[in-house]
């Protein structure tokens, strides 16, 4: 602790860390934080050593090079410990580590259990040392002498403090106390904190408690000690790093990001506390909050089946990494908070299937015109993915970044017929995981080497893992022609059909094809005008329209537009056969068996522009 001496008639207030004993000589007092001291000797729970010199100036010249060595060493065991979590195996701090820089902590968010735990620990402090001080090593009168009058000086702080706050002349002193214990705790704390004050009234109120004790004893009584309850365990906050390092390599960059995102929610709605005590009333609350107003105005759905679904990972993770003794919270809600009908409806993102109008508005816009100046960056130069990027998406009815992703020996033949075909491998152990899967590059059946730079790719789930016949007339429009051009530019590699797809290198999450699905979605919204509820994926929902027209006409075999289309589960109201069993066997349909079925969707509406040769040609 830091003590004011009244000697000279004037309060003295050293620098944190610094204490002036009896003989006038400055030390350094260090205590290491609680979570260390449970794994480390005893007598390494304290750092006190002379600074050899009455003169304070001196003596932070001296002292400050030894606390920032002891504050980094504390930092690598800390880190050491948390690489060993799980084995029991004292460490010692006196070995020779080494870390980059002192991490600065995030202040913790006050409550008032986390006021109560720095508290308590500051009661059992006091307690722990006047019991070392008086009964292991005794006072001698001068010693007494001076525990007395720091009491007594002490605690008129302190009252000062408690009956005029903010005013009382002592108030910053005070505060620099506070922020010295929490930093000996290793709780970040912040003065703007709305409940600040209440923990330096309460550190205050503690403090004079403790000076009575120690006065009762002083004048020979045996006074109670002060009954405190110390919590244990690990903060929210513990879990950040874990999680990451746990899963970064089996999840994509999407996921992660999303899982940790809604943690750092949670912990701001619920406050660094104790992993132990979270309770599922904790998450109802929660959702509860961010489905109001209030809060993010989530979804329905994806308040009640995304959020609990992230936080049982993290919660779950800890409880197998024995960080936490409770049920898991996010496992036990029986009830999920609700919007109404009316509201519900109106958070619904609308999901619209482009018309005859917005397509033909599209194929005669400037998105069609190769001589246009108005694009920059990679569609300036990419007219392959400007011409075809959005016929696929008509004729296929693929996801935006299906198309994109493909290599240039990934349209092939296949039996005689010309193919897309999209070979992506998921990691077994996450397999359809939330939709978003880091995924591994299948082994190319080409020769060819691959081309550099080239980054994952990813595709919703593994219904897109199939071979689909080329539409007779994308190959009309010189789909071919193009392939060949892109296998001259390439040479003896093997490359992205479309060079935009490629992610910008060392992009913080690369994702193949952004560049065309936003400049896409900005074009159809700002210069088409395209309604809220149009998208790339209305692309998709014209494709089933037409589905669901061409089986008016004829049947199509169990699971034929799945297969084409790459999803179980199509728009509310299609009408498609059901797929039974058959989806779980096999690669699906073999494109020769599946083309007339294709080539059965009527197009006849659209007005397609000239083919590819020709148009580059205006």
């Amino acid at each position: 602790m830091t003590k004011q001496c009244d000697k000279t008639g004037e309060k003295e207030v050293l620098q944190r860390y610094f204490e002036r004993r009896e003989n006038g000589i400055i030390y350094v007092r260090m205590v290491m934080p609680g979570d260390l001291r449970k794994i480390t000797p005893k007598e390494e729970h304290r750092v006190r050593q002379s600074m050899l010199t009455a003169n304070a100036e001196d003596a932070y010249l001296r002292g400050t090079p030894l606390i920032h060595a002891t504050k980094t060493k504390w930092a690598a065991l800390r880190k050491k410990h948390l690489q060993n979590k799980g084995r029991v195996t004292p460490i010692s701090w006196s070995a020779q580590e080494t870390v980059d820089a002192e991490e600065s902590a995030k202040p913790v968010i006050l409550t008032p259990d986390i006021i109560d735990e720095i508290v308590a620990a500051r009661i059992q402090s006091w307690m722990h040392t006047d019991d070392e001080d008086r009964y292991q090593h005794g006072l001698d009168d001068e010693q007494f002498a001076e525990l007395e009058q720091f009491c007594a000086s002490s605690d008129a702080q302190m009252r000062s403090v408690i009956s005029r706050g903010r005013q009382s002349g002592d108030y910053a002193q005070v505060v620099e106390l506070v922020l010295d214990w929490c930093d000996i705790q290793d709780i970040a704390v912040s003065t703007d904190d709305p409940l600040f004050v209440q923990l330096v009234r309460r550190f205050a109120q503690a403090e004079t408690q403790m000076h009575a004790f120690i006065s009762s004893r002083n004048r020979g009584d045996s006074p109670e000690p002060l009954v405190v309850k110390v919590r244990s365990g690990e903060r929210l906050s513990v879990m950040d790093e874990l999680y990451r390092n746990d899963r970064q390599e089996s999840v994509g960059a999407h996921h992660l990001s999303t899982v940790l995102n809604t943690w750092a929610l949670f912990r701001d709605f619920r406050g660094d506390v104790y992993m132990d005590e979270v309770t599922s009333a904790d998450v109802y609350n929660f959702i509860k909050f961010h489905l109001s107003d209030k809060g993010r105005k989530w979804s329905q759905t994806y308040a009640t089946s995304k959020i609990p679904y992230y936080l049982r990972e993290i919660f779950g993770l800890a409880r197998t990494k024995n960080l936490m003794t409770v049920e898991n919270p996010a496992s036990n809600l029986e009830s999920m908070p609700k919007l109404s009908k009316e509201e519900r409806r109106r958070r619904k993102k609308p999901r619209y299937p482009l018309t005859t109008t917005h397509i033909n508005k599209l194929l005669a816009s400037e998105w069609y015109n190769p001589a246009s100046n108005n694009w920059r960056g990679k569609l300036r130069e990419d007219l392959g993915v400007r011409y075809f990027g959005p016929l696929i998406q008509l004729f296929h009815g693929s996801r935006v970044r299906e198309p994109l992703q493909l290599m240039v020996s990934e349209v092939t033949q296949i039996d005689g017929v010309w193919s897309f075909r999209f070979r992506i491998s998921f990691d077994e152990e996450d397999e359809g995981a939330d939709g978003f899967v880091k995924t591994k590059e299948a082994e190319l059946k080409s020769p060819k080497k691959l081309v550099d730079g080239l980054e994952p790719r990813s595709l919703k789930n593994e219904n897109v893992l199939r071979d689909i016949p080329v539409h007779p007339k994308l190959i009309e429009l010189g789909l071919l022609y193009y392939l060949e051009q892109r296998k001259r530019q390439l040479g003896d590699a093997d490359g992205p059909l479309f060079p935009s797809s490629l992610p910008e290198p060392g992009g913080k999450s690369p994702k193949w094809g952004r560049a065309f699905e936003q400049a896409m979605l900005r074009f159809m919204k700002d210069e088409l005008g395209f309604a809220n509820g149009y998208g790339n994926h209305s692309f998709r929902h014209q494709f089933e329209d037409r589905i669901r027209d061409a089986q008016a006409r004829a049947p199509w075999p169990p699971g034929m537009s799945q297969h084409l289309s790459g999803r179980k589960i199509v728009r509310q109201g299609e009408v498609v056969n059901e797929e039974g069993s058959e989806s779980n066997y096999g690669k699906g349909y073999q494109p020769a068996h599946a083309l007339p079925y294709l080539e059965t969707l009527n197009f006849s509406d659209i007005v397609l522009p000239a083919p590819f040769e020709q148009w580059l040609a205006k």
